[in-house]
């Protein structure tokens, strides 16, 4: 087989840079997630996933989004005719659409078979019938998610089944996914976003507004790279542009592919919180300390100089917080990562308003 070709090697090392797994310094030296990424055997931004999960204590969709974008779709392709595609899709999109994300859907999915599951065989059937799901995907991505607890367990990010964890050796009672507090995120839509976006960053793409000259304003998908994007026609906010409110200007995706046009695979809309405090890169403040700007591409209006300064605080101990964790797995930083959590939920509570 052929060698990678330059360009291959060149985005690939960019993209561990991106993800914090190489440090920008000349050498690109491994960093402290560099080396627990490369003991996990799955696509590194999956892996940055499941760390956050563990930080943010939303350990269980963490492991279903990661074992889902390590796999395929549980979602098959449709062979009822035009009639019966229209009402599956409705179906989904009425049970699965409301967050406005492929990623959480999925894990909403996971959960609910297991449930059906736990009932009946006929139940988990009818449940898979009823949305057209794939079951035998279904059970990969149960078997793959425990494969994945072990691994956060093997390196001290979740506590073993009536083990230890800590560096006081306290015990923790175990439950599901973990220790209890492990999961206690795990309903909260805003810290499931951070999450993603933690993972997912610098694969954003901004919702913009433009002047559709006789059809009005028009809304559009614009990445970083200054692509024009669409959500893929096979995701839950795909024909939903015109729906996405404009406060909510971003949205993430696993991968940009083109063919008519540059589509985004398996994409969730955030705001502009997530992106500040979890997305990857350096924060900088300019303009009399007003405005923020991310990775010197992102620019975000703080309206004043203490709204800024705030902010970029905050992301500094969220920051210090995940780097103290990766560097020694068994810390015990439940007080001050507690406290933070709170502090970063209301912040997304507020701004969801």
């Amino acid at each position: 087989p052929e060698p990678p070709s330059r360009e291959a090697l060149d985005a690939a090392v960019r993209t561990l840079v991106q993800v914090g797994a190489l440090g920008p310094e000349k050498g690109r030296p491994l960093t402290p997630l560099g080396f627990h990424l490369a003991h996990m055997p799955l696509d590194v931004r999956a892996g940055k996933m499941l760390l956050y999960g563990a930080l943010l204590r939303c350990l269980g969709p963490a492991l279903t989004i990661a074992s889902y974008l390590s796999l395929s779709s549980p979602f098959t392709r449709n062979f009822r005719g035009k009639g019966g595609k229209d009402q599956l899709q409705q179906a989904r999109q009425d049970a699965f659409g409301c967050n406005w994300s492929d990623h959480l859907a999925v894990a909403q999915v996971f959960d609910g078979w297991q449930a059906a599951k736990s009932s009946s065989a006929k139940e988990a059937w009818a449940y898979c019938d009823r949305f057209g799901l794939s079951a035998s995907t279904l059970e990969s991505m149960s078997s793959l998610r425990e494969r994945f607890r072990g691994y956060l367990q093997d390196v001290g990010f979740v506590p073993e089944p009536g083990g230890q964890n800590g560096a006081n050796g306290q015990a923790h009672k175990t439950h599901g996914d973990g220790a209890d507090n492990y999961d206690v995120n795990s309903q909260d839509n805003a810290v499931l976003r951070c999450m993603l976006c933690a993972g997912l960053y610098p694969n954003v793409a901004q919702i913009q507004r433009t002047s559709g000259g006789k059809a009005g304003v028009k809304t559009v998908l614009v990445s970083a790279d200054l692509d024009r994007c669409l959500p893929h026609p096979s995701s839950l906010n795909a024909g939903r542009l015109g729906e996405m409110q404009a406060r909510h200007g971003w949205l993430l995706y696993q991968s940009k592919v083109k063919s008519s046009q540059v589509f985004l695979h398996d994409s969730t809309m955030i705001t502009s919180i997530p992106l500040l405090l979890f997305g990857g890169g350096e924060l900088q403040l300019v303009k009399n300390h007003r405005t923020m700007v991310l990775d010197h591409t992102f620019h975000f209006d703080g309206r004043c100089k203490e709204t800024a300064v705030l902010m970029k605080l905050l992301r500094k101990e969220v920051d210090r917080l995940f780097l103290l964790k990766i560097a020694n797995p068994t810390a015990d930083i439940a007080g001050p990562g507690e406290l933070l959590l709170r502090v970063v939920r209301q912040l997304l509570h507020l701004e969801a308003r």
